[in-house]
């Protein structure tokens, strides 16, 4: 061993990211309920596959993390489900394979 570390170039982007607003974000719950009606039960990959086709997210990890923060929100009480109206109440996630 040489004990010299190569490292990979750390790639730059310089494009600034764009917060969702509450009403974009009130908007992909809506829809993603609209998803979960009609195919119910479905598991967060399936919900998140529809979504990209349908354009609410990205087809990237950062898109599923926001599916899955929607359903978890949306399925939750307290606080924040005053904005996503508690629609998944009484609803659990399919466990998938």
């Amino acid at each position: 061993m040489t004990g010299r570390t190569t490292r990979a170039a750390a790639t730059v982007s310089h494009t600034k990211r764009q917060r969702s607003t509450k009403a974009e974000i009130e908007a992909r719950r809506e829809a993603t309920l609209d998803i979960i009606e009609a195919g119910r039960p479905m598991t967060v990959r399936q919900v998140f596959y529809q979504a990209t086709v349908r354009g609410l997210v990205e087809k990237a990890e950062s898109g599923y993390a926001k599916v899955q923060t929607d359903l978890t929100v949306m399925a939750s009480p307290g606080p924040s489900c005053a904005t996503a109206g508690c629609l998944l109440k009484g609803f659990w996630p399919v466990k998938g394979s």
